[in-house]
């Protein structure tokens, strides 16, 4: 740790753990904390603090960026149960605080070679994982800004008017109206609206409201808050077309 006056260790007295007091102006080059952890929280918690923000977005508010206390503190602790291991171990590594990973005393070869393999699987899932993250925040940020901008031409003439225009009837067309004005039309808008599938915008409603239900202090709400961002995510990025049946056989 730093030589900070509230750093007292003149008679601390510790049984698992020795602990160095860096010398005056080495923090910043000596500093684990300094040397990426805490950038690594920040990318994981800034993720959190962007999705929520689509999420209002989406909702229709104005200011995206807003949030309460309680919920940046189960930011934070869902933000640092993100972090792997690895990721911490490599940023002691890197400022020579390690000079490997730690391995058991007494266990042979071939258990400090087992050791060893599961070091670097976890830092090389440590790094998929931090790049999947600064992937998450680069789509909200070029999100959030502005989605999906309409261009002038269709802002002041949309499609939709121009298949709508009014038709000619025929007297008998006419006829028909007056004596039946709903007829069977309605019952077969009644029909359709029935088979009607929810739109995008709706399903991604419904996805920000079970993640806004979420308690990111438990274990289990953290693992469904990455599945349904998982699907949120899938959905936003998705084709507006609509799919058929076959695609789905493929």
């Amino acid at each position: 740790m730093d030589n900070a006056p509230l750093h007292i260790v003149a008679d601390l007295e510790l049984t698992n753990i020795t602990v160095q007091v860096l010398p005056p102006n080495t923090t910043s080059k000596v500093q684990p904390m300094d040397a990426g952890i805490i950038a690594a929280f920040k990318r994981h918690y800034r993720r959190l603090h962007l999705q929520n923000a689509l999420d209002r977005d989406e909702r229709g508010e104005t200011n995206l960026y807003k949030v309460d206390q309680l919920t940046a503190m189960r930011w934070s602790l869902a933000a640092w149960s993100e972090i792997f291991s690895a990721t911490i171990a490599n940023c002691f590594r890197h400022m020579g605080l390690m000079d490997g990973p730690a391995l058991p005393t007494g266990g042979g070869e071939n258990e400090a070679g087992t050791v060893g393999q599961q070091a670097q699987q976890e830092s090389a899932a440590a790094a998929v994982e931090e790049q999947r993250v600064e992937k998450d925040l680069v789509s909200a940020l070029e999100r959030l800004p502005l989605r999906n901008p309409m261009s002038i031409a269709s802002l002041l003439n949309p499609a939709e008017e121009e298949e709508t225009a009014h038709a000619e009837l025929t007297d008998a067309e006419i006829i028909k109206l007056v004596e039946d004005p709903y007829g069977e039309e309605e019952g077969a808008a009644e029909a359709e609206e029935e088979v009607e599938k929810h739109s995008k915008a709706e399903k991604l409603a419904s996805l920000s409201l079970s993640i806004a239900l979420l308690d990111l202090s438990q274990e289990s709400h953290r693992i469904a808050h990455r599945t349904l961002r998982q699907v949120q995510d899938d959905l936003r990025s998705a084709s507006t077309t609509q799919a058929t049946l076959d695609s789905w056989l493929k």
